[in-house]
């Protein structure tokens, strides 16, 4: 009997550690951040941005995007949210930050994913098309697919070079391809 007892023991003991294990670790079984480590990298992007902003279009435009994976996924929170948006408003040139108050675009991004959540659409992915350069370099045009579950989305991106960094001014859709399920 008491053999069993001590096997049993054990038995709460290791599994009791492994699920400790799996709670603790980085990534969700469906490869995204858990809540805890998304709201590390997101302010840990946001010190990043700061201090070395993205010297190309296409790396600005690739943490643009992923902070916008990140908001519209299907375990996002509304912390998550509110953290987000400070990143991408990095992004913003100063009209654009005048003319869209944070909260403003918090409520907003906020709305967008429960309509993501209610439709089940979310983003998982973004490819770069196209960047076109023109005004000598100054200005580019980028133009993405993002990837949603049940479509894709192709927008085009507006950037100027402004102090040396690649600012966004403007932003719309262009086409969106429903995926047959």
């Amino acid at each position: 009997m008491r053999q069993m007892v001590a096997i049993m023991l054990m038995v709460l003991i290791c599994g009791g550690y492994y699920m400790y294990l799996d709670s603790v670790g980085k990534v969700a079984d469906d490869g995204v951040l858990k809540e805890a480590d998304l709201l590390l990298y997101l302010d840990e992007t946001l010190e990043r941005m700061e201090t070395n902003y993205p010297k190309s279009v296409e790396e600005a435009i690739s943490i643009y995007s992923e902070v916008l994976r990140h908001i519209y996924h299907l375990n996002t929170t509304e912390a998550v949210i509110e953290e987000a948006v400070p990143v991408l408003r990095t992004f913003y040139v100063d009209e654009l930050l005048t003319l869209n108050p944070m909260q403003a675009q918090i409520d907003s991004l906020k709305a967008g994913h429960a309509i993501t959540q209610e439709e089940e659409n979310y983003m998982i992915g973004t490819n770069i098309k196209q960047v076109t350069y023109k005004d000598e370099n100054t200005l580019a045009n980028v133009i993405v697919d993002h990837a949603l579950t049940r479509q894709i989305a192709t927008k085009e991106y507006c950037f100027i070079l402004a102090n040396g960094e690649w600012k966004l001014y403007k932003w719309h859709d262009i086409v969106t391809e429903t995926i047959e399920e």
